[in-house]
């Protein structure tokens, strides 16, 4: 629903002094939504409903809930998480989010997988937290295995951008040129 089609939802509630879920519910925009709703069984047909039902309405609840629970990649949390306005809902999604980064972290075994987490992972969230902790760690060891100048530039640059592994790096290619 278009910001446009809410506010002439809104002056008419006004006019007829209703609510706007009244409006929406005259309209039928609620029961269709619920419909479509049950039979959504993709994130894109949620993500349909999300857009057509009343904002701050049960349908909308029910349908950020039902996409918080088919999203299976960090990708998909994250636009969900970006896509709802509901405090409630989006502490939700972010505990999903964070939860699934936290497994995805133990899963990681390399500097890269790190790198690659942190841009996927929720900011502020125990994953992250944990991701970083991992990532200087790895770091760490690869610049401490590094013995050409090829391998400690790669450590460099592939190291968290502050922390110890940045400077063993500098200090290991110091020792190497």
């Amino acid at each position: 629903m278009t910001s446009d089609e809410e506010k002439k939802i809104k002056l008419v509630a006004g006019l007829l002094g209703k609510s706007e879920n009244q409006i929406y519910q005259i309209l039928g925009i609620q029961k269709r939504a619920l419909q479509l709703l049950k039979k959504a069984i993709t994130i894109g047909e949620v993500k349909y409903v999300c857009e057509i039902v009343p904002p701050d309405s049960e349908a909308e609840e029910l349908a950020f809930k039902k996409w918080i629970d088919l999203c299976t990649t960090l990708e998909e949390l994250s636009e969900a998480f970006n896509a709802m306005s509901n405090n409630a809902i989006r502490y939700l999604v972010f505990d999903k989010w964070d939860e699934m980064g936290i497994k995805m972290v133990d899963e990681a075994t390399s500097v890269e997988e790190c790198r690659q987490l942190y841009q996927l992972v929720p900011e502020n969230g125990g994953a992250e937290g944990l991701l970083l902790a991992k990532w200087k760690d790895l770091a760490v060891e690869m610049v401490q295995e590094s013995l050409t100048i090829e391998e400690a530039k790669a450590a460099y640059y592939a190291s968290p951008d502050y922390g110890e592994a940045k400077k063993l790096a500098v200090e290991k290619l110091l020792q190497l040129v």
